[in-house]
């Protein structure tokens, strides 16, 4: 199984090294804190390759008028090198000299720049700047661009920028976001009507990965106001329990159903995918494999027929060690008669369970 953090930091090493992030795959075992003190490790070689001469270049700058050196860049200078000179020019100086070039220079600029050493330049952009920039990046599909950069952008610029981006946008910036301690403040910025926009697009792009990745993001609160958001749609949930089994990502999906309201706890246990037996079968192997079990609680005395029978199947195979796990979190859940009842779907289970209660 691979994280959503490692599946992110592939997708940006991918975008740094020009390659597609399944030719990367073999780093897929590694923290996604590792791949991403590589990426930025490539990134410090790029720049030191010849900073002596960027140094040259930056230095130029200083002794020559900013309407002029705008008006020189445009004309010599390629946005691969504009962009890691910039990071070696006052910050002041850099911003009146963006504040004089075209958006769209800027906009072929942004992806070359090292975020981290221009911080205190991206910090003093004007917000409608920030902005003009962030529509072509949008147009152009360079999410990665803009996910680098958030971190490093005022909140007004971030608000103001968010109208203009489209959902299918925000779903992919989101995604790659650099710095996620910032994804609570802009979900904040976002009305109701936008956050469910945003799940209906996942779902009918088939980009339900990304919309998980965003909730892994977020904190207990907010996660409990987008999934019964979410939960007001059954379509949305089952998309998002299908995404749970296609990516086997039920350490995102499962954590979910304590934060559930008994209504969306309805719908989840009711959605068409988690009534076949294959992704019943999965979603108990992950509870088992990575001890969930305390998030498989909530469902238990909500499933049908149907869904108790497949689940009673899936938990007969389970070792006795993990059996014992389940029945103690049971236990101290005071939910043994939902157990029992799910148990009377098969046999075997029955009695294994009424071994451990004699």
């Amino acid at each position: 199984m691979t994280s959503l953090p490692v599946r992110a930091e592939l997708t940006k090493l991918g975008a740094l090294l020009l390659l597609d992030p399944k030719d990367l795959a073999y780093l897929s075992h590694l923290d996604a804190s590792v791949i991403r003190k590589f990426r930025e490790d490539a990134m410090d070689m790029m720049f030191a390759a010849d900073r002596k001469r960027l140094e040259g270049s930056a230095a130029a700058t200083r002794m020559v008028p900013a309407a002029i050196s705008a008006k020189i860049a445009t004309l010599v200078i390629p946005p691969r090198l504009a962009a890691r000179v910039a990071g070696l020019t006052e910050s002041g100086k850099a911003v009146d000299l963006a504040s004089r070039l075209p958006v769209k220079y800027l906009a072929d600029v942004a992806p070359f720049l090292d975020p981290r050493r221009v911080s205190a330049i991206l910090g003093e952009v004007p917000n409608e700047l920030v902005s003009e920039v962030a529509k072509i990046l949008g147009r152009t599909g360079d999410y990665i661009t803009m996910g680098r950069m958030v971190a490093h952008i005022k909140h007004e610029a971030i608000f103001q920028t968010l109208a203009h981006l489209d959902d299918y946008t925000l779903l992919q910036a989101g995604f790659v976001i650099e710095d996620t301690s910032r994804m609570p403040e802009i979900i904040h910025m976002l009305p109701e009507h936008r956050l469910i926009s945003i799940t209906e697009v996942a779902d009918e792009r088939g980009h339900w990965l990304e919309a998980m990745g965003l909730l892994d993001n977020l904190d207990d609160s907010l996660r409990r106001h987008l999934v019964n958001l979410v939960a007001r749609q059954p379509h949305l949930m089952n998309g998002l329990v299908k995404c749970a089994y296609d990516e086997d990502l039920w350490d995102v999906a499962l954590p979910l159903a304590p934060l559930m309201t008994e209504e969306s706890l309805q719908t989840f246990v009711h959605v068409d995918v988690l009534h076949q037996r294959e992704v019943v079968e999965s979603l108990v192997d992950a509870a088992a494999r990575l001890d969930l079990w305390e998030h498989v609680n909530p469902l238990l005395p909500l499933v049908d027929s149907n869904l108790g029978a497949h689940l009673a199947h899936a938990l007969a195979g389970i070792s006795d060690e993990h059996l014992d796990r389940l029945v103690g979190e049971v236990t101290r859940a005071g939910l043994k008669d939902a157990l029992d009842a799910v148990a009377l779907h098969d046999e075997k289970l029955a009695e294994r369970i009424a071994h451990r209660n004699a």
